[in-house]
């Protein structure tokens, strides 16, 4: 016989049902053994057996992954850390959240979207290992990356170091650049979408799923994507293509670098955004130290129009290694680095004081010219 209780208020958006709940989730008291009828209850919640008192986590099961933990929540949903009880691995689960009028619909965008993001086989792509759908929820099981994102970098430091961002640049754009050539982009490229995983390498996640957004979004005036970072033309409800990615992904290491956004927008309309990205961004006026090369790039990987922005991402993948090859350059030797500026100034003075001693010299010289032309004019008519 079941023990029934009610479960925990789910809050609920003014414009439209999410669905969170759990339904027909059965559990056993691991310390009484009652059986429970959680039926209503969010996964991964509180829950007191109302029998003995005991305390433990309802509804952790999603098929064959048991919820061990919350890694975080957001907009599409939560991730948790969980385990495979299949392969005995842990991994990371992303249960997301569909309006509970189209939850078929939802699914099979979703699953089509994690099936294409399945197949990029990428060193700079987080690894889908598994989807599927459990009590109305639609999740995904993905690889585990323990090394926390470029958010929580940003969040610790407030400036990441120039020769840092450029690495990790790189390193997305090789990853955007592999799902590209299967026909698909990511639409929300941010600091919390980079994540850093062993020796330096860096992964972007939530492939597709963006894409799924998107299309649900309820108004032509919603925005899907950190305001921070996304392109132009998204606000302007024209096409995206990998152009827009790479807008998004020079936000970012703006961003990262300059210790502040490229634009102010936290609470700006889309009126007020569209005004503020249709101004040309530059990186030195807020990270006067980054060399001029990195500027150059993420100056022109923030154009306003995608025919200004690069046009592969082998030509940006180049040039960011050009910039990071220079940035390297100041580091290993700022010496020479300062000594080159001095130089430059101690040749501007030489050019100062050469002008300054000619000018005088040549002013006083017409002068003479003058005076004598006048003498001689004037002494010419005389005699006539």
């Amino acid at each position: 016989m079941f023990t029934e209780f009610s479960p925990p208020p789910v809050p609920m958006d003014s414009t439209e049902q999410i669905v969170q709940i759990s339904p027909s989730c059965i559990e056993t008291c691991p310390n009484c053994q009652t059986t429970l009828d959680l039926t209503g209850w969010p996964a991964f919640s509180d829950t007191n057996c109302p029998t003995c008192g005991h305390f433990f986590k309802a509804c952790t099961n999603f098929n064959q992954f048991q919820i061990t933990s919350l890694l975080g929540e957001g907009g599409m949903g939560s991730a948790y850390r969980a385990i495979d009880l299949n392969l005995g691995r842990e991994v990371a689960l992303k249960v997301l959240k569909m309006q509970e009028s189209d939850i078929e619909g939802e699914s099979k965008k979703m699953a089509h979207e994690a099936r294409t993001t399945a197949q990029i086989n990428h060193p700079n792509v987080v690894r889908i290992i598994d989807f599927g759908e459990c009590r109305s929820q639609f999740y995904i099981a993905m690889e585990l990356i323990g090394g926390g994102s470029l958010d929580d970098l940003m969040q610790e430091r407030g400036v990441v170091p120039e020769i840092t961002a450029l690495e990790v640049g790189i390193q997305v754009a090789q990853g955007l650049k592999a799902a590209m050539e299967i026909g698909l982009i990511h639409r929300d490229i941010k600091p919390a979408n980079i994540l850093f995983a062993d020796r330096g390498t860096v992964k972007i996640v939530d492939f597709g799923l963006a894409v799924v957004a998107s299309d649900a979004a309820t108004s032509p005036t919603e925005i899907w994507g950190t305001p921070y970072y996304v392109a132009p033309e998204k606000l302007d409800e024209l096409p995206e293509d990998f152009r827009s990615d790479i807008y998004s992904l020079g936000g970012t290491l703006f961003h990262a670098m300059a210790g502040r956004p490229p634009y102010e927008a936290d609470n700006a309309s889309l009126v007020a955004l569209k005004q503020l990205k249709s101004r040309p961004v530059s990186l030195q006026a807020f990270a006067p130290d980054v060399c001029n090369e990195t500027a150059y790039v993420i100056n022109r990987m923030m154009s306003k129009m995608p025919s200004k922005r690069y046009q592969s991402y082998d030509e940006l993948i180049e040039h960011l290694r050009f910039a990071l090859s220079k940035a390297n350059e100041a580091q290993a030797n700022p010496t020479a680095a300062r000594t080159s500026e001095l130089r430059i100034l101690e040749l501007e003075g030489r050019e100062m004081r050469w002008i300054n001693l000619v000018f005088p010299a040549v002013v006083i010289l017409g002068l003479l010219v003058f005076a004598y032309l006048y003498f001689f004019t004037t002494t010419f008519k005389t005699l006539e």
